[in-house]
C-alpha cells in the first residue's frame, strides 16, 4: 500500500482526485465510535506535540495511507495539512505517536 504526504505537491494533487463513497468502511456502530473517539484524542494530542499521524482510508478504487497532521475533526470530515478533508466514514485505522494503530476493522 503507497504512503501520501500532504506535504508534497504532488501527492495533494492525487488526494484532490479521490472518489470518496458515502458508505462508511465499518460495519458496527462499536467501531464507528471507537474511531470517531481516537481521531479526538489524535487532535488533542496534536495540539501537543504536532507529530504527524497515518490515516488509511479508501476511496472508489482503493486504499492508502496518509502521512499527514489532523487539523481539525468536524461531524463528518476531519482536516489535514494545506487544505485536505477526507470523510470520516472511509477510515480504516489511524496510527500515530508510535503506540498500536487503531484498526477499525477485525481481521
Amino acid at each position: 500500500m503507497h504512503t501520501i504526504r500532504c506535504t508534497s505537491a504532488r501527492d495533494r494533487v492525487l488526494m484532490r482526485q479521490f472518489d470518496f463513497p458515502t458508505e462508511d468502511t465499518l460495519s458496527t456502530k462499536r467501531e464507528q465510535l471507537a474511531r470517531l473517539s481516537l481521531l479526538l484524542k489524535v487532535v488533542t494530542i496534536e495540539e501537543i506535540n504536532s507529530n504527524p499521524v497515518i490515516i488509511t482510508t479508501e476511496d472508489r478504487t482503493m486504499c492508502v495511507k496518509i502521512k499527514s497532521r489532523i487539523i481539525a475533526v468536524g461531524d463528518s470530515f476531519i482536516h489535514l495539512e494545506n487544505g485536505i478533508s477526507i470523510p470520516i466514514c472511509r477510515i480504516h485505522a489511524i496510527d500515530f505517536n508510535n503506540e498500536s494503530p487503531f484498526m477499525a476493522k477485525s481481521a
